[in-house]
């Protein structure tokens, strides 16, 4: 059985959207410039959903009780009186596939003044979120490679948007990328938004992206946590000609035969690419001593000459950092090998 290091990463992948707003003329006084709020308004909520995803079209005004106006909605070109009616300003559906369109048309008859009328088409789109870390594993292991504190990021979005049957390319789309609530990446085809992990663990940041078209028929928001883990160790049998057992680490060791045999330690999730970059520190029966002169990260014992029942080995790997680095990334890996008599 494969004995590999796994960990969990929970990746909040919150999908979340602007409102759009529509905006239609009534007969009431101007607004004066410090008035944010439009007298009459159309808004999807939602602005561009993902397929599956509840939306609400919902009416605003200033001008009039929203509650007292007579409602007469036409979706997609139909008349639908089963959600018309007086105080009903809002109407609810669910997003189809990607590329699927809602083509949203309300009538307002408040009780005093003339009907206004508004339009919105809401657009259906998705938007993936993947991440890796520059985080050192073996080259066999099949794994996602985990971030720890410090570690580079490499956060990408990979949106399908499809218009009017028409495919937008991710390269013409735009981009804002925020760390934190603070912008800190803005263009066109910004796809790829790069970020250190910071060095404390508990301080996990949040990535934002809003993703928008030229003309902002869309506009989409995704959200992404990646929170560090701890680096980790695993010790192994290793053959001459055969290598590494990767099947075959830390509790899962057959008993071996009195003789010589290997044993690695292989890091994983470091901030380094090469396992030479580690100093390795070995204890056998609670005994220092040095692996390999070449490959420290190997240790060769010979039990021939001794009537154990089982040898007990400690490892421990450590990141040779400078020393203005406030990090000192560890592990350690224990196993007890049985000896076949």
């Amino acid at each position: 059985m494969k004995t590999i290091p796994y960990a969990i990463i929970s990746l909040l992948i919150l999908i979340s959207c602007e409102v759009s707003f529509v905006y239609a003329q009534v007969p009431s006084s101007p607004l004066s410039r410090n008035e944010l709020v439009p007298p009459f308004a159309l808004i999807a909520t939602p602005q561009s959903p993902s397929p599956g995803q509840k939306v609400t079209g919902t009416t605003q005004a200033t001008s009039f009780d929203v509650q007292r106006a007579q409602y007469t909605w036409i979706v997609d070109g139909e008349p639908r009186p089963d959600i018309s009616g007086p105080g009903r300003n809002s109407y609810i559906f669910t997003a189809a596939e990607v590329g699927s369109t809602k083509h949203i048309d309300v009538q307002v008859e408040p009780m005093n003044g003339r009907a206004v009328t508004a339009s919105l088409i809401v657009y259906t789109i998705d938007i993936a979120m993947t991440w890796t870390a520059d985080t050192y594993t073996p080259k066999w292991y099949k794994g996602k490679a985990l971030p720890i504190p410090q570690s580079l990021i490499h956060v990408a979005a990979i949106p399908t948007i499809i218009i009017e049957g028409i495919t937008i390319p991710a390269d013409k789309l735009i981009y804002t990328w925020e760390q934190n609530g603070e912008r800190v990446l803005y263009g066109v085809g910004k796809q790829i938004f790069e970020f250190q992990e910071p060095e404390q663990a508990w301080d996990t940041p949040t990535i934002v992206l809003t993703l928008e078209d030229r003309e902002r028929r869309i506009q989409k928001e995704a959200r992404v946590m990646i929170v560090s883990q701890i680096p980790q160790a695993v010790i192994y049998q290793s053959f001459p000609l055969g290598g590494i057992e990767f099947r075959r680490g830390t509790s899962a060791f057959f008993p071996v035969p009195p003789g010589i045999f290997d044993v690695q330690i292989e890091p994983f999730f470091f901030n380094k690419q090469s396992k030479h970059d580690f100093s390795y520190e070995w204890l056998v029966q609670g005994n220092p001593i040095s692996g390999s002169p070449k490959n420290p990260f190997l240790l060769t014992l010979d039990t021939q000459q001794q009537s154990l029942s089982d040898v007990s080995i400690y490892a421990t790997v450590q990141d040779q950092v400078k020393k203005t680095d406030l990090y000192l990334p560890a592990a350690s890996s224990f196993v007890t090998i049985p000896i076949r008599k």
